[in-house]
């Protein structure tokens, strides 16, 4: 027996040893799986936080959304009523150019009418600027002739003073010659 109790004692130091070799790797394992879960819990917290910002980020984006289906709205609501505008402007520019069509007809009409008028008032023209050179001319005639009747009436009145004066000298000289004359006469 003495043989089976250091077998006994060699198993039992053997199961001790095993023992204590499993529970420091027991211990070592502990550590590491703590290790772990720390490192998965702070993973985890960064996980939540990320999860919360995707819900934020979730709730804006679907906000967003929402506010772009209502724009969405708004812009069809709007894009009708500009698609009905450019109906009407449509209708008015067919409007305008059957009136610029029309206009234009006129315009020719009257620009035949403003050439015939402008030939007509040419030819006015024409007899105005003969009429008035005519005038010039008789004008000018007129000057000379008139300068010569001043002439004229300017030598008439010399001339009727030059006779007024020999009338006076005339007389004049009677009376000096009826002062010399002897025995006096005196007329009256």
């Amino acid at each position: 027996m003495a043989g089976r109790g250091s077998d006994s004692k060699k198993q039992l130091l053997s199961l001790i040893r095993n023992f204590a070799t499993e529970k420091s790797d027991g211990e070592r394992r502990v550590v590491t799986l703590r290790k772990q879960i720390a490192k998965l819990s702070s993973e985890l917290s960064v996980v939540y936080e990320e999860l919360e910002k995707a819900k934020r980020c979730k709730e804006i984006v679907e906000q967003d959304l929402n506010g772009f289906q209502v724009q969405l709205m708004l812009s069809e609501a709007s894009n009708q009523t500009l698609e009905a505008r450019v109906s009407l402007i449509k209708d008015h520019i067919s409007a305008v150019e059957s009136d610029l069509e029309t206009l234009k007809c006129e315009e020719a009409a009257l620009r035949e009418q403003f050439f015939h008028n402008m030939l007509h008032m040419n030819g006015k023209i024409s007899t105005l600027l003969e009429v008035i050179s005519q005038i010039a001319k008789e004008n000018e005639e007129y000057q000379a002739e008139t300068k010569n009747y001043k002439n004229v009436q300017q030598q008439l009145i010399d001339c009727e003073r030059k006779v007024s004066l020999m009338g006076m000298i005339v007389m004049q000289t009677k009376e000096l010659l009826d002062l010399t004359i002897y025995p006096y006469k005196y007329s009256i």
